[in-house]
């Protein structure tokens, strides 16, 4: 074989296509640096996103959590006012009645004492039950 020799044209030709090459390669380089800012740039953007997105959220449950306790606070409080409304009614009840039952059996026992000594009784109050008798005596 024999050793071939490299002319002047095939020189030029062999430069053209190796600034071609580089410029090709330069190009790539560019692209890939162009694609590299944009991926960045994406990223940044979507964690921007993200962060917004998690503040938004961590809002949305503290103004959840915020609402549920002024509810429960609401439902308390209208359940100790209710007791407590309860709790003087029964009580008022309970006086009520026990006031007009010693007030029944005061009058009846002024009342009773008084009839029966007109009768010409005698009033005693009873050992078993307490409660005040009328004895009359007896007549022929």
């Amino acid at each position: 074989m024999k050793a071939r020799q490299v002319t002047a044209e095939d020189s030029k030709r062999m430069e053209q296509a190796l600034k071609d090459n580089i410029k090709a390669i330069e190009g790539l380089r560019m692209a890939f640096r162009n694609m590299s800012n944009s991926v960045d740039a994406s990223v940044m953007q979507a964690t921007g996103s993200l962060s917004q997105a998690k503040r938004l959220n961590q809002k949305n449950v503290d103004d959840l959590q915020k609402d549920y306790r002024r509810k429960t606070w609401r439902v308390a409080l209208f359940f100790a006012l209710l007791g407590i409304l309860l709790g003087i009614m029964g009580g008022a009840v309970i006086v009520d009645y026990h006031n007009a039952r010693t007030f029944q059996d005061g009058l009846q026992n002024m009342l009773g004492e008084t009839l029966c000594r007109e009768a010409g009784g005698k009033t005693a109050t009873e050992s078993e039950t307490g409660n005040r008798v009328c004895s009359s005596p007896l007549t022929e």
